[in-house]
Order: C-alpha cells, then structure tokens, then sequence
C-alpha cells in the first residue's frame, strides 16, 4: 500500500471515528475513555498529514503543488 493511500485509510477511519463521537456526545454517551481514543486518533492523523507532503494535484490539467 502506498503512503498515500494509508494516509486515506487513515482519514476514513478518523471520519467514521468522528462521526460515532458525534452521535454519543448529542446523546450524552461519550465517556472521557471516548474522548481521549479520539484525540490519539486525531494526533496520530495530524503526524500522518505532516510527515509526508502530498503528492502533487492535478488542477485544470496544470500541476500544483
């Protein structure tokens, strides 16, 4: 698997995490236990995003970066 699409891995893991997060913290159900898994997770993608840049986008058939 290329570190970008581990990289993507990771960022819809974080999404689907966020958005149970979501649902327990309007239900009043997100323990403290809750809150501190998501922000490892939340560490451990914000590492991800700055230890690599990303490969360069493809805009209006121009390269940017």
């Amino acid at each position: 698997m290329t570190p970008e699409r581990r990289l993507a891995v990771l960022v819809r893991k974080t999404q689907r995490l966020l958005d149970e997060v979501a649902y327990q913290l309007a239900g009043h159900q997100c323990t403290r236990a809750d809150r501190d898994s998501t922000a490892e997770v939340l560490d451990e993608l914000a590492a991800a995003l700055r230890q690599r840049p990303l490969p360069a986008q493809v805009i209006d058939g121009t390269q940017t970066e």
